[in-house]
């Protein structure tokens, strides 16, 4: 069955608890990787991430550490490795990659060593990719005295770190002019309390005559090529923290019709809310299309709004920083006992909330995640679904994108209606 990054996140604060001298890390393993609109990341044979989103409320360790866990995709790899010692070299030579990760090692770009990031895998017991290149052997050593080795230290360098010379920094590269691709994001809403599911929509469009063109499969904040900036209201300037640290890929999506679209969840990241204080934030994208050629975007600026503490703050307000509903709005998805939809469809039946810029999103989100397991739900809960749909699509501060999906998902309902009638 496939798993999620909620899902993996769930399991590694359960195996590592709240330990922190000394940390605890955790290997999973499990069929395959979940990411709806990233089809790389669905190929992936493993991954390394941190615990992700967090509320203030949760039990676990408050610095939210990072670089303590890593997941190996049995199934995946089985597909792609059918023989069977190939399959158990593969495993093993993915465990000890995804691990290395963990001790913030970055890909040696050559194929010979346990941080290759080749696509061909091991070919044998005795390849050279079993081996570690002495730079790195040497970056071992310092774990337990380098917050940037030691696992739960500093935040995930990987390729970025220069480690005895093999992943040196390389030199910015400028953006260079591109008449066939533009990049476009845009922020909703653009005026917001901390705690509401603020949605970052991204559209890369090309020329319309060209119907060849095609991006990396990596638009995502857990790809080196996809860097979002964040500019707070002191002026600094900082790159969203992804939860989730993904290999390089060499696959490509074509734009469909000229354009490829989609949207993430801006409102958090990999410790916590991403924004911290109320003021003028700006927000600008980046992506590296090839090795020169950035593109970058608008720049988009957006006000957060003063939280009040919660026993004086509206009650409404407070209710979205419940942590499986926090959650449940950040990973559009709930765990298997449904806690966070139930949480949040009894706020929406509250109906005190009509007045938030994100009360549209929310209905969205409850009803897609809703409808994302529906053989589980009865005919009534696909109308109150679809209801919630129509209600959300009614909203000023909703986005083209999920205006979009929502007349999409409403005839998917209506159409398992009909089936059932």
């Amino acid at each position: 069955m496939p798993v999620s990054a909620y899902q993996l996140h769930s399991y590694l604060t359960t195996i590592t608890g709240n330990s922190i001298t000394p940390i605890n890390i955790a290997v999973l393993y499990a069929s395959s990787y979940n990411v709806p609109g990233l089809p790389y990341a669905q190929g992936a044979f493993g991954v390394m991430f941190d615990r992700g989103f967090k509320t203030p409320d949760d039990p676990n360790d408050p610095l939210q550490r990072p670089r303590i866990g890593c997941a190996v995709f049995l199934d995946t790899i089985k597909a792609q490795r059918t023989q069977e010692p190939n399959y158990f070299n593969e495993v093993t030579f993915t465990t000890l990659h995804e691990l290395g990760h963990i001790f913030n090692l970055g890909h040696i770009q050559d194929g010979a060593n346990i941080m290759s990031s080749s696509p061909s895998g091991p070919k044998g017991i005795d390849s050279k990719l079993w081996n570690f290149e002495p730079a790195h052997a040497m970056w071992l050593t310092n774990c337990g005295n380098d917050s940037r080795v030691t696992p739960g230290g500093d935040p995930y360098i990987g390729d970025g770190a220069d480690q005895g010379g093999f992943n040196a920094p390389t030199k910015r590269q400028h953006s260079s002019p591109t008449p066939s691709l533009t990049l476009e994001i845009q922020v909703w809403p653009r005026d917001f309390y901390m705690s509401e599911p603020v949605q970052l929509d991204i559209l890369i469009s090309g020329n319309s005559k060209d119907s060849r063109i095609s991006i990396p499969a990596e638009m995502d904040p857990g790809f080196r090529r996809f860097r979002l900036f964040v500019q707070d209201p002191r002026g600094e300037r900082r790159m969203y923290q992804s939860p989730m640290n993904f290999c390089g890929s060499k696959g490509v999506v074509r734009l469909n019709g000229s354009r490829y679209r989609r949207d993430l969840p801006l409102f958090g990241q990999a410790g916590g809310y991403t924004f911290q204080r109320a003021g003028l934030y700006k927000i600008q994208l980046e992506v590296q299309i090839t090795k020169k050629t950035v593109l970058k975007s608008n720049v988009v600026e957006i006000q957060v709004r003063s939280e009040l503490p919660p026993r004086r703050g509206d009650a409404g307000l407070f209710g979205l920083r419940e942590s499986r509903v926090a959650k449940l709005l950040y990973y559009g998805h709930d765990l298997e006992d449904q806690k966070g939809i139930h949480q949040l469809d009894e706020w929406l039946r509250r109906g005190s909330n009509r007045s938030l810029p994100s009360f549209g999103i929310v209905n969205y989100i409850w009803a897609k995640a809703s409808l994302r397991d529906a053989a589980r739900f009865s005919p009534r809960s696909r109308r109150v679904a679809a209801d919630r749909l129509k209600l959300a699509e009614q909203h000023g501060h909703l986005g083209d994108h999920r205006r979009r999906r929502i007349t999409d998902l409403i005839e998917e309902a209506q159409s398992a209606l009909k089936g059932k009638s």
